[in-house]
């Protein structure tokens, strides 16, 4: 019987790895392979990446992503190409890649283009931004074009953990914006915490959102409300850029938004990772602390719906302040996640500076960071 989704991974040197990879999937029975989307540390050469996986293993078409680290079946790997390969009855990906120089309205001017040449029923649109793209921005555009109610997920990069920073797209080495627009595969995405609220809610009076910057909190400069708790720690505190350890959680509608804060400016408004756009001023907000002894007490129960599931493939999208926050312990718990989910949900991702969630209660795309999101494909 031939599997919907295949994946396969190698911490392998040069080519080694790439042939592993191509070797594990023909022996998992992968069949004719439709699409395959690759990820790699930047210990690997993008191109030769290219032309050995389509030599070994002839898919229809192929993309990829040059990431800090992977995610793998509950385990974190610093160096190494994870795959997952797709075959043509698990549905359709088409590739959609805009370089560094895209101008201003040119996403959805593109997308536009591509949904009439493609007019069947899509599923999902993933969008993995990465420097010199807005986050914030290139969502704007795709949901001008595909509307706010539109399944999209994603990834992105707010700064270069590498000099440069690489996809694999349209045949080709490239840096720009890789999306992927699906058909025939159901996604739904979930979100794992364990941020702990401190303390009393405040408000936040004043936004500056297309700079995703606080500048009051309570009617006062927004650095006041870490001051409090931190009282004559608060200098060393901001000095060696502590802010992500404690995330800002914000009330939206009827869900939240957790928030960190990258650094605090001269005047006390405080940098934020992620995107303020849809955030009102007056909302309720708490500084939060990743407690992760809670998310393990709770994670049967934060898992329930993915388990309702049955099966499926599992991408996980983990962010960068999470890991710097837990070091070691990041590893520990996607093993745990892994562990209560099973064989029947085989898992791949890697980590990111933030991540974009389709909200279906809100019926928007939010932009977060701090949190784990869990994309789960069916076909």
């Amino acid at each position: 019987m031939v599997r919907n989704f295949i994946i396969a991974a190698s911490e392998k040197s040069g080519e080694d790895a790439v042939r592993e990879v191509s070797l594990k999937i023909k022996a998992a029975g992968a069949g004719e392979i439709g699409y395959i989307f690759i990820l790699f540390t930047p210990h690997y050469q993008p191109l030769s990446i290219l032309k050995t996986i389509t030599y070994a293993l002839k898919p229809k078409s192929v993309s990829g992503l040059q990431v800090p680290s992977i995610i793998f079946e509950g385990l974190v790997i610093e160096k190494g190409i994870a795959a997952c390969c797709l075959n043509p009855a698990a549905g359709l990906v088409k590739e959609l890649f805009f370089k560094n120089q895209t101008a201003a309205g040119g996403i959805e001017t593109r997308l536009r283009a591509a949904l009439r040449e493609t007019p069947q029923e899509k599923d999902f649109f993933a969008v993995f931004p990465q420097p010199p793209f807005d986050g914030g921005a290139c969502l704007e555009e795709i949901q001008a074009a595909l509307g706010k109610s539109f399944n999209i997920w994603g990834a992105g990069f707010t700064s270069r953990f590498n000099p440069r920073l690489f996809n694999i797209a349209e045949g080709t080495v490239e840096e720009g914006l890789l999306s992927l627009l699906g058909r025939g595969i159901n996604m739904r995405a979930f979100k794992v915490s364990g941020f702990l609220p401190l303390g009393r809610p405040f408000a936040i009076t004043k936004i500056l959102a297309k700079s995703n910057i606080i500048t009051e909190i309570n009617g006062q400069r927004a650095d006041k409300i870490y001051k409090n708790y931190l009282e004559d720690k608060f200098e060393t505190f901001r000095r060696n850029g502590l802010f992500p350890l404690y995330p800002l959680k914000i009330k939206k509608g009827g869900g939240e938004r957790l928030v960190p804060v990258a650094a605090s400016l001269d005047d006390g408004s405080l940098v934020c990772l992620g995107n303020l756009r849809d955030i009102k001023e007056g909302s309720e907000a708490h500084i939060t602390i990743l407690h992760p002894q809670s998310l393990l007490e709770n994670l049967t129960d934060m898992l329930f719906p993915v388990k309702q599931c049955e099966s499926g493939l599992l991408f996980m999208v983990n962010t960068l302040t999470r890991k710097k926050i837990l070091k070691d312990h990041s590893a520990l718990e996607i093993a745990a996640i892994k562990n209560n989910l099973g064989e029947a949900f085989p898992m791949i991702g890697f980590f990111s500076d933030y991540y974009l969630f389709p909200n279906k209660e809100a019926g928007d795309t939010e932009i977060e960071t701090g949190n784990i999101l869990l994309s789960l494909w069916k076909s």
